[in-house]
């Protein structure tokens, strides 16, 4: 309608023939949005795309399929939700908010709408979920999910109001006009606390894993892509960067981008370029967290709730569900 407005005898303009007409369209919808939802909501601008992600090939060729399908206008085949499970520093965040700017998606995060007033937070869930269905299609970015959604989240003690809005959300997570408009995405490394009607097919029917870089070449990529997205050269030739991350086997992506910062901070320090022996004396230097039992307890719960086992590593694909099962609660106790 916005684009009939300014030039009402054009056709609507599709995506690469008039970039200026939808750069006006997504400014004015957040202004709309913004008013209307003073405070209750976040907006949320993605800097990078997917090529600026290192690694995780599997999820990048998903969500491009997703993002190309939301673009088209392809709602059957546009999942209702997206639940990105997997370790902590595996890269959810980062890897969801590049789909959103691949998608060309406006998203906002929900902020605090409750209350202390009575009916004012129901009321406040409405005028939200009123004008994101109005302003689809758009995205719903529900970060750390099971301390919004997890079980026994619903405390009687603000007299029901909490279970109230829960179930309204939940309500209206599973509205089948909103597919292919609004688009909930939520992210956790902890599955298991969720409510199980979260999960089910219709709410949040994608559930995409995580998992930290399995083979050198990934942990190359991830060093690389991150030293690109803040503008620092590495002067280290392809087989000196292997052979650093050959020694960093167990490491997040976020523990390889402390590790990059580190070695350009270091670089800095000592006032000479980014090469190998300066990677290799930040790979010395840096401690990451030890917590081995947590991270394969968070690993077995993202392959336990992946929806393709297309997106699991190798050393998962091939499991059967008695032995992932098995494992899960063995890492659990």
């Amino acid at each position: 309608e916005i684009a009939r407005l300014i030039e009402p005898a054009k056709a609507l303009p599709t995506i690469d023939a008039n970039q200026e007409v939808l750069k006006v369209i997504h400014t004015r919808k957040r202004e709309m949005i913004e008013k209307e939802c003073a405070g209750l909501i976040e907006f949320i601008e993605p800097k990078h795309g997917l090529a600026a992600v290192g690694g995780h090939a599997n999820i990048k060729s998903e969500l491009l399929t997703i993002a190309k399908n939301l673009k088209a206008g392809e709602t059957t085949l546009t999942p209702m939700g997206l639940l990105a499970v997997g370790p902590m520093g595996s890269g959810k965040t980062f890897v969801i908010k590049a789909f959103l700017k691949e998608a060309g998606l406006s998203a906002v995060a929900l902020k605090n709408f409750r209350s202390k007033w009575v009916g004012s937070t129901e009321a406040n869930l409405e005028r939200v979920l009123a004008t994101v269905k109005a302003m689809g299609p758009i995205a719903v970015i529900i970060d750390e999910g099971d301390r919004s959604f997890g079980s026994g989240s619903g405390d009687e003690s603000d007299g029901g109001t909490g279970s109230r809005i829960i179930a309204r959300l939940k309500e209206f997570m599973s509205e089948t006009e909103n597919r292919g408009q609004v688009l909930f995405v939520m992210m956790t490394n902890r599955p298991d606390k969720l409510d199980s009607d979260i999960k089910r097919p219709g709410r949040l029917d994608r559930k995409i894993p995580f998992f930290y870089c399995d083979s050198t070449p990934e942990r190359v990529q991830v060093l690389q892509a991150v030293l690109a997205r803040y503008g620092e050269t590495c002067s280290a030739s392809a087989e000196a960067l292997a052979a650093v991350c050959d020694t960093l086997v167990g490491y997040s992506n976020a523990d390889l981008e402390a590790l990059a910062l580190l070695a350009v901070e270091l670089a800095r320090n000592q006032n000479r370029p980014l090469d190998e022996q300066v990677l290799q004396q930040a790979a010395q230097d840096f401690m990451p967290p030890q917590e081995q039992d947590m991270i394969e307890f968070m690993e077995l719960l993202a392959v336990s709730e992946t929806s393709r086992r297309s997106l699991l590593p190798k050393r998962y694909c091939d499991m059967s569900l008695v032995d992932i099962q098995s494992r899960l609660l063995s890492a659990r106790r």
